[in-house]
């Protein structure tokens, strides 16, 4: 009798198990679509501030072809307005280092290929530290001094371009390659989603030419042109990617 009890104790913890574990898969990851929202609002906030879309902010943030008598006298001008836009900026780099560790945990419990997915992942937090890297920068510029000193000021704005510019397309559009070419494997994403990513990544990549080109009309363009497509691209893959099933986890 003994004996018979034991086996039907265990057979029911065989049974209860799949279904303690189940709650658990499904809500394998962070939710995607509300982390790439939250990156795309912050850095959209933060650039709102410095641009020219800001109706009470003129001249709005220099472009690297400038003179140097601008650049210096917009961060003696603004330094408030600058140091507001880098804790925004601060912040989308920490909510896309979340989307990019999430994506990847998402997509390996999808099966997708290892491979891409950890480009995927690695890229993802190259972006959002070196968003990150660009805002510090950005900030230590604000403090008194700093912009009375044109070498230094011009020294710690190119800086923050190469971390803001081509040190963020340039892995972005790796992040948006790995993420498509991982989903795409599995059809996990729609096909306007996986295309679009494809152009998105081939852009970014392109844009690397900055570093050697950076004042060489279209090459600065190719910038913007990887950044504000990427904020739609990854709120519509974030919410669109499914969560592992079950069966997927087991």
């Amino acid at each position: 009798m003994t004996l018979q009890n034991e086996e039907r104790t265990q057979a029911r913890e065989r049974d209860v198990q799949p279904n303690a574990t189940a709650p658990l898969a499904r809500r394998a990851g962070p939710f995607l679509g509300i982390a790439a929202a939250v990156y795309a609002v912050l850095h959209l906030a933060s650039i709102f501030l410095v641009s020219n879309f800001n109706p009470s902010l003129r001249p709005s943030f220099p472009a690297p072809g400038v003179a140097a008598s601008t650049i210096v006298a917009f961060f003696q001008a603004h330094p408030d307005l600058v140091r507001t836009a880098t804790f925004f900026q601060f912040g989308a780099g920490i909510a896309l280092g979340i989307f990019a560790v999430g994506g990847a945990l998402r997509l390996r419990g999808l099966g997708a290929s290892a491979g891409w997915v950890s480009i995927a992942l690695a890229s993802g937090l190259m972006t959002g530290l070196d968003i990150a890297a660009a805002s510090h920068v950005l900030w230590a510029m604000t403090w008194p001094g700093i912009a009375q000193t044109t070498p230094l000021t011009l020294a710690l704005y190119y800086l923050q371009f190469a971390f803001g510019g081509p040190g963020y397309s340039v892995p972005m559009g790796l992040l948006v390659a790995g993420v498509s070419i991982a989903a795409s494997s599995r059809k996990l994403l729609p096909t306007w989603i996986t295309w679009s990513g494809f152009l998105i990544a081939v852009i970014g990549v392109v844009s690397g030419l900055n570093l050697l080109l950076p004042v060489t009309n279209p090459i600065p363009l190719l910038i913007p042109l990887t950044r504000f497509p990427a904020f739609v691209w990854l709120v519509a893959a974030g919410f669109a990617l499914p969560k592992p099933s079950v069966s997927s986890n087991q």
